[in-house]
């Protein structure tokens, strides 16, 4: 179980940053329309969007903690 959790810790920790990026994206776009990103993050939503695909299907392949994988839908979802 360790090197599970020790899996799981180290992936979302490489990656934590790029998708707390887009969630904030995410929200901004939520609350004032695609008016409150700028031309720099409008080129920059759809590689972070694309990193948190990715970041879901390995997860899913490797069988990663439920609380990620739910995370990660629900990121993508949105």
């Amino acid at each position: 179980m360790k090197g599970f959790t020790l899996r799981s810790f180290q992936f979302r920790k490489e990656r934590e940053a790029h998708w707390s990026e887009l969630e904030s994206m995410l929200d901004r776009v939520s609350s004032s329309g695609l008016t409150g990103l700028d031309a720099d993050d409008l080129h920059r939503l759809p590689v972070l969007y694309r990193g948190a695909l990715s970041s879901l299907s390995v997860a899913r392949s490797i069988s990663l903690d439920r609380n990620l994988l739910d995370y990660l839908e629900v990121l993508c979802a949105r």
